[in-house]
C-alpha cells in the first residue's frame, strides 16, 4: 500500500497556472474537487498566476471556467495588474475584452497603468488608456504614471501619457515632479520632452531640491545646459542652503561646476552650517575642484560655523594634494576662529606629509592652540612619535635661531 500523500487539488491548480500548463489546469478543474477561484494565503488565484506569467491559454481556460476576473490579492492587486506589470500585452487585451476593471488599485494606490508606466510598456499603456484608465491617478504618496515613466527614462511612455493629457507638473507628496525624476536619473531625452511640453523648471521638492540641483548632484552636464537654457535658477538652494554649485563641488563634478560658473552661479553661498563650495571640496579631497573655485575668486579663508577653514579641514583629513593647491593662494596659517591652526590639525591626526607641507609654507611651530598646546604636544599625546619628534626638532631649530638672534642683538648693542 502506498503511503504517498496526495497533492491537494487547489495546490495542483495553482501549480498548473503558474507553469502555464493549460491541459493540467483543465484536468484538475474537470475533477470538480476545486473551485476555479481558490486562493492561497496571500489571496492569489489561479487566474492571477496565469496572467502574471503571461500564459494566454491558461487565462482563456480559467475565464471560460468562470474565474472572477477582478479577484484581488491581499495587496489589492488583480490579474490585470500583474499582466500589465509583466508586459504581457496579449493577456492585457484578453482581460480588458473580458471587462476587467481597469483602475482597481493596490493598497498603495497603484493601478495597472502605474506598473505599465514603470516597466516602459507603451502599448499596454495605450490599451489601458483606451479603456478608460485614469491618466492622472495618484498613488498614496502622490506618484503618477507620468512620474514613473519619466523616472524610468521611458521616452515613448512619456509621450503617450502627455498625448493623453497627463498633468506635466503633478507632484508627489515630497513635491517632486516628472522633470525632477528625469533630471535625477540622467534621462536627457525625457528632460527635453518635458521642457518642450512646458514643464515648470524650478518646482522644488519639500527639502528645496530642484531639477537643476539633482542634475548637478548626478553630474549630468547636458541636462544642466537644457535646464539653464529654459531659465532654471542657477542658485536655487535646498532648505539647508546647499546650492547646485555646492553639491557639484561636494561630488567632484568639475565640468558641472564650470557650467554653473559660466551661468554666473555664486561661489560663496554657504550651507546652513557655514560650509562653502570651497570648504566642502577641501573636506572631500577634490583638489581639482578647489583649483577651479580659487581660479574663479573663491575666498581662501572662508570659515564654517565651527571656525574651520578649507586649509584646516584638508589638513585634518590628510588631503595633501588639496593642501598643495590651497597653499598657492596664501591661506591663513595662524590661529583660526576655532582656536587651532592647520598644523595642529595635521599633527593631531597623524598626517606627516601635510605637517611638512605646512612647515615648508611657514607655519609657526611654536603656536599654541586654545588649550595651550603646541602641534608637537598634540602629536605626542596621540602617539604619533615620528611627527612629534619632527616637530620637536623644528622647535629646537627655531629656539636656536632665536637665541642666536638675541645674542647678535646684544653684541651690536
Amino acid at each position: 500500500m502506498s503511503l504517498k500523500k496526495e497533492t491537494p487539488s487547489d495546490v495542483m491548480l495553482h501549480l498548473a497556472a503558474l507553469r502555464g500548463d493549460a491541459m493540467e489546469l483543465r484536468r484538475v478543474l474537470d475533477t470538480g474537487k476545486v473551485h476555479v477561484d481558490c486562493k492561497d494565503e496571500d489571496g492569489t488565484t489561479p487566474l492571477i498566476l496565469a496572467a502574471a506569467g503571461g500564459h494566454i491559454h491558461c487565462v482563456l481556460e480559467l475565464l471560460d471556467q468562470g474565474a472572477d476576473i477582478n479577484s484581488r490579492r491581499n495587496t489589492g492587486t488583480t490579474a490585470l495588474f500583474f499582466a500589465a506589470q509583466g508586459g504581457h500585452l496579449d493577456v492585457v487585451r484578453i482581460l480588458l475584452k473580458a471587462r476587467a476593471k481597469v483602475d482597481l488599485p493596490s493598497l498603495d494606490g497603484g493601478t495597472p497603468l502605474f506598473v505599465a508606466a514603470q516597466g516602459g510598456y507603451c502599448k499596454i499603456i495605450r490599451e489601458l488608456l483606451d479603456c478608460g484608465a485614469d491618466v492622472d491617478a495618484c498613488m498614496k504618496d502622490g506618484t503618477t504614471p507620468l512620474i514613473l515613466a519619466a523616472a524610468g527614462g521611458h521616452i515613448h511612455c512619456v509621450l503617450e501619457l502627455l498625448d493623453q493629457g497627463a498633468d506635466i507638473n503633478s507632484r508627489r507628496n515630497t513635491g517632486t515632479t516628472a522633470l525632477f525624476f528625469a533630471a535625477q536619473g540622467g534621462h536627457l531625452d525625457v528632460v527635453r520632452i518635458l521642457l518642450k511640453a512646458r514643464a515648470k523648471v524650478d518646482l522644488p521638492s519639500l527639502d528645496g531640491g530642484t531639477p537643476l540641483f539633482v542634475a548637478a548632484q548626478g553630474g549630468y552636464c547636458k541636462i544642466i545646459r537644457e535646464l539653464l537654457d529654459c531659465g532654471a535658477d542657477v542658485d536655487a538652494c535646498m532648505k539647508d542652503r546647499a546650492s547646485p554649485a555646492f553639491i557639484a563641488a561636494q561630488n567632484g563634478h568639475r565640468t558641472v561646476l564650470s557650467l554653473l560658473i559660466l551661468a554666473h552661479a555664486s561661489m560663496e553661498i554657504k550651507r546652513i552650517d557655514g560650509a562653502s563650495p570651497l570648504w566642502i571640496a577641501a573636506q572631500m579631497g577634490h583638489d581639482h575642484i578647489c583649483k577651479v573655485l580659487l581660479q574663479n575668486g573663491a575666498n581662501i579663508d572662508t570659515v564654517r560655523c565651527d571656525g574651520a577653514t578649507p586649509l584646516f579641514k584638508a589638513a585634518q583629513k590628510g588631503h595633501a594634494s588639496v593642501v598643495t593647491v590651497l597653499l598657492k593662494y596664501r591661506p591663513n596659517l595662524g590661529i583660526l576662529p576655532n582656536g587651532e591652526t592647520a598644523l595642529h590639525a595635521a599633527a593631531m591626526f597623524g598626517h606627516m606629509t601635510v605637517v611638512k607641507q605646512l612647515i615648508g609654507a611657514g607655519s609657526d611651530v611654536m603656536l599654541k592652540n586654545q588649550d595651550g598646546l603646541t602641534a608637537m604636544e598634540l602629536a605626542h599625546h596621540e602617539n604619533y612619535t615620528s611627527i612629534s619628534e619632527y616637530l620637536r626638532d623644528r622647535m629646537r631649530s627655531v629656539m636656536r635661531r632665536n637665541t642666536s638672534a638675541m645674542a647678535n642683538l646684544r653684541i651690536s648693542a
